[in-house]
């Protein structure tokens, strides 16, 4: 039979759970504000690394670099961003059915694959993973992973040739959603490029560079492709934290259901229990005062 003991320890244990669940809320709310602030500081830095390269490929300039796709596509390499840690919903198999229905759209045979989350790297053909990296549990640790990524991208394309590389990740959206995407970071956009050469310079005075300009443009595209990993885990870590959020706020409104529940049942059983102590106080004094008759 279950005691009154029993449903206390059951409403404190339902208490401590739901401590837990507050303390992860109030985590993950902080975390989404810091790593929205982290994807968007590096608005200013993205716009010099594109004025930068307006001034390396002008209209006029002819040479075939690197990273423009003119090299034999041999291998396309794609990097998805999963999960850091768990108690995140769906989060995982979000991006993995996305990934999986964007490379039959594309079209993509056999890619290579870099994964940051372990989650998403056990479903994907681990003959095709090349990498699994950690996310970053801080904004501090950003800048880490996110040069790790691009050495592990660089010899990828040393060592496999790689023509194309896509991104995939979740991306926040308005009122604590997010939506997955994938974007191309190689080759370069040809539009994209000739639209910054074709572009007026906003003063009369021209930058000069003394460097090659393929050796400029090489470091520019590095920057390019740091901030955009940079920018790519900041958004997902910015939508995990809201999924785990969400995830959070389902099992506080459940624990709050299991405590009422609980204390109904706590209230029942030991209004029984004082019944049951009344009764028998009352047995007794009827079954002494029945002695005392005779």
């Amino acid at each position: 039979m279950q005691t009154v003991e029993y449903f206390r320890r059951k409403l404190q244990n339902a208490g401590d759970l739901q401590s837990i669940v507050h303390t992860m809320k109030v985590l993950a709310s902080v975390s989404i504000r810091q790593f929205e602030r982290a994807a968007e500081s590096l608005g200013e830095y993205y716009r010099t690394i594109e004025m930068g390269l307006q001034i390396v490929m002008n209209p006029v300039f002819q040479e075939e670099f690197p990273y423009m796709g003119g090299q034999k596509k041999r291998e396309t390499a794609i990097i998805v961003l999963g999960s850091g840690q768990g108690l995140c919903g769906s989060f995982d198999e979000q991006i993995f059915d996305f990934t999986s229905r964007q490379l039959k759209e594309q079209k993509v045979e056999d890619p290579l694959f870099l994964v940051l989350g372990e989650r998403v790297a056990a479903r994907l053909d681990a003959s095709r993973v090349e990498g699994v990296f950690d996310l970053p549990g801080s904004v501090a640790g950003l800048n880490k992973v996110a040069i790790e990524l691009l050495t592990a991208l660089e010899s990828l394309r040393r060592e496999k040739s790689i023509g194309q590389v896509l991104i995939l990740h979740h991306k926040p959206i308005k009122q604590g959603r997010y939506v997955p995407r994938m974007q191309l970071l190689l080759p370069l956009d040809r539009h994209w490029l000739n639209r910054l050469a074709a572009k007026e310079w906003p003063t009369n005075n021209i930058p000069q560079y003394s460097m090659k300009a393929g050796a400029l443009f090489s470091q520019l595209v590095n920057q390019y492709l740091l901030v955009s990993l940079y920018r790519a885990m900041a958004e997902s870590l910015a939508a995990e934290h809201m999924s785990r959020l969400n995830a959070m706020s389902m099992a506080e409104k459940k624990i709050e259901e299991r405590l009422l529940k609980l204390h109904n049942q706590y209230a029942r059983e030991r209004q029984n229990a004082i019944t049951d102590e009344l009764l028998d106080i009352l047995s007794g004094y009827l079954a002494v005062k029945g002695e005392d008759e005779y």
